[in-house]
């Protein structure tokens, strides 16, 4: 004796796109050329995320920690938008914010915070007298499509 089991599975059909995959493309400027952002976060798996997610749309060039980011900005400091992981290694988020506030503070009003939770007090306080957006760890792809293009365009806008 034995169990007879039957499945019945329905033929196949194209399943619906997904929100993500409907999200329209996020253009450049309107002469075509990509916008550029730099990605500043000490976890490769997070880097290599923002990179699959925004890297579609826009130019992206990823570094790990806040010394290499400095010495890239000192030869090429044309990015559109920086995101900035708040709580690193060698170089915190704060600390390479604050440096740029001084070297190049058209910058340092692009730069976007991207932190799983302000775990100190000191950057609890620090994010609290600064005007740049923080971006919370997981983040929603789509959320961070839109508010990356929102600071793509404020910044063309001011240049």
């Amino acid at each position: 004796m034995g169990s007879t089991l039957t499945v019945r599975l329905p033929a196949f059909i194209e399943p619906p796109a997904s929100a993500e995959e409907n999200a329209p493309a996020i253009p450049g400027d309107s002469h075509g050329a990509t916008a550029r952002i730099l990605v500043i976060d000490d976890e490769s798996n997070i880097a290599r995320a923002l990179m699959r997610l925004l890297g579609k749309s826009y130019s992206i060039t990823a570094v790990s920690c806040g010394k290499d980011a400095q010495a890239l900005i000192n030869l090429d400091p044309e990015f559109d938008v920086i995101l900035c992981d708040l709580m690193m290694s060698q170089m915190s988020g704060i600390e390479f914010h604050t440096w740029l506030r001084t070297h190049d503070p058209r910058l340092a009003n692009r730069l976007i915070f991207i932190t799983g939770g302000a775990f100190t007090t000191r950057a609890r306080d620090y994010l609290a007298t600064v005007s740049n957006l923080t971006i919370e760890k997981p983040f929603d792809a789509i959320g961070l499509r839109s508010q990356v293009a929102a600071a793509v365009e404020s910044a063309r806008q001011r240049n």
